[in-house]
């Protein structure tokens, strides 16, 4: 590293660069996690105070004032030594965030909403232990703490012994260094620290579930804005939502008599942008998107087998754009790729699903949910570099064929392909890859994973992880 010189800016944290206080193993650890990079810099309770001063808004003499007033000095060598690391491995920036955009309301958009579908929570947790950050607004985290103080008097978090000695050390800043409108959760081994021992949202059980925080209360409904309408469909990282399929005692996804944009609360809604990506060369308006999956939409029963079916629609795309009728034949003749086509992205999953396993190794606990399914999805990827394994996941005609379907009607139906990352035909050649990887996960389960709830349905831990842990990476770049 570099000798220290004055920092020519006023620095703040990039938004990648996550500040997140975990309880592992009993230890209470504070890191920086560079979701980009998928790497953790492990700091301690002054240097926190440090990064907590850099807004954008303080040049070195600043930062060194306001960690005096956190009661955490340092000398101003030692501080900026640390804005000089995190500098060399951007992680800040300068200048404060801009906020002069407006934000744009989704208007009178009508609501579209998942047909044959409504979903059985059964309660257990696993969407409260599988992401890196559960979200709270600050009125979110108030009411959480007024819910269950104890967490707060007893200094305990979770099952381990925990620093709990006020809010400040429960919740930290979703992004950056500053706090906004919402923060994040301390983890207790992976989990939220309101999770107690037997897998119960404390928040609930003590005030309801109208007292949790709106993402856990719509979880795990999407809402995108394609212009015309909002969709809204599932997300299928929750094993409930497999278990869901042919039941009719659920829930809906999203409140009766809910039909428009006005009637919802507060919830996140994705807007895809005027123009789509179509392949990497081409783009088309997004009303032509809305035609094309409409036109997909009139297939999805026919699918039986998800793999080709992505994988043909990919070729469709490329050959032909958004013609409905490629899309068509693509679907009617769907034939599993070949392993000689697959070769590129499966090396390129089993490096990332190999980085990720090591990464989790080196700070999470073995009670980790994502340290789990880290390494039962890397044994899955590195079994699938073998031709001859891949062959026979791709031969196979997959007695999880209903999963696949759904899998497939969720997503056209709910706009998911479309990314800032990829194109349309990148993303369905990607979804190949992800059903491939889950009916590998399914066919091998390490010991330390034959009781998640994810074993019946390993979609879903393969979508988890995809989203919730960053192995989506694995497929930037590619063709």
């Amino acid at each position: 590293m570099s000798q220290p010189v004055s920092l020519p800016f006023r620095p703040r944290l990039a938004d990648h660069a996550l500040l997140r206080r975990h309880l592992v193993g009993g230890r209470e650890l504070l890191i920086v996690h560079d979701t980009l990079r998928e790497e953790v810099l492990e700091i301690d309770e002054r240097q926190l105070q440090i990064l907590l001063g850099c807004d954008g808004t303080r040049d070195l003499g600043g930062i060194v004032l306001a960690a005096v007033r956190a009661g955490a000095y340092h000398r101003s060598s030692e501080l900026e030594t640390l804005l000089i690391e995190l500098q060399q491995r951007g992680l800040l920036v300068d200048g404060i965030e801009a906020t002069n955009s407006p934000i744009q309301a989704h208007g009178d958009r009508p609501l579209e909403v998942l047909d044959r579908f409504v979903l059985t929570c059964d309660g257990n947790g696993g969407c409260c232990q599988s992401y890196g950050s559960i979200a709270f607004s600050a009125a979110e985290a108030d009411r959480a703490v007024a819910a269950v103080p104890e967490l707060l008097a007893d200094g305990r978090s979770g099952s381990g012994p925990g620093a709990a000695r006020g809010a400040a050390h429960l919740f930290l800043p979703l992004t950056g260094s500053v706090a906004g409108a919402q923060c994040a959760v301390t983890l207790v081994d992976g989990r939220c620290a309101f999770l107690d021992d037997d897998q119960r949202c404390r928040i609930h059980s003590s005030a309801g579930g109208a007292a949790k925080p709106r993402g856990c209360q719509i979880f795990p409904a999407t809402f995108v804005d394609d212009g015309t309408a909002i969709r809204v469909s599932v997300a299928v990282e929750c094993p409930c939502v497999l278990a869901s399929l042919g039941r009719t005692d659920g829930e809906p996804l999203i409140a009766p008599g809910t039909d428009w944009a006005g009637d919802l609360s507060a919830c996140r809604i994705e807007r895809l942008p005027l123009e789509i990506a179509v392949t990497p060369e081409t783009t088309a308006p997004r009303v032509e998107l809305r035609r094309w999956a409409a036109g997909v939409a009139e297939r999805f029963d026919a699918v039986d087998d998800g793999v080709a079916a992505f994988w043909a629609l990919g070729a469709a795309v490329l050959e032909s754009g958004l013609s409905v009728p490629a899309a068509h034949q693509a679907l009617d003749q769907a034939a599993p790729p070949t392993v000689g086509a697959l070769t590129m992205r499966l090396m390129a999953l089993a490096a990332t699903t190999r980085a990720k396993r090591d990464s989790v190794a080196g700070w999470r606990s073995d009670q980790d949910r994502a340290r789990r399914l880290s390494t039962w999805l890397d044994d899955a990827a590195q079994a699938l570099l073998e031709p001859a394994t891949a062959q026979a996941r791709l031969a196979d005609r997959p007695g999880l064929a209903d999963h696949e379907r759904f899998y497939f009607r969720a997503t056209l139906f709910g706009h998911h392909l479309w990314s800032r990352e990829q194109s349309l035909a990148q993303a369905l050649r990607d979804r190949a890859i992800r059903l491939l990887l889950a009916r590998q996960a399914a066919c091998s389960v390490p010991p330390k994973c034959q009781d998640d709830a994810s074993v019946p349905y390993p979609l879903t831990a393969v979508e988890v992880m995809m989203r919730g842990q960053g192995l989506a990476a694995y497929a930037k770049g590619l063709p």
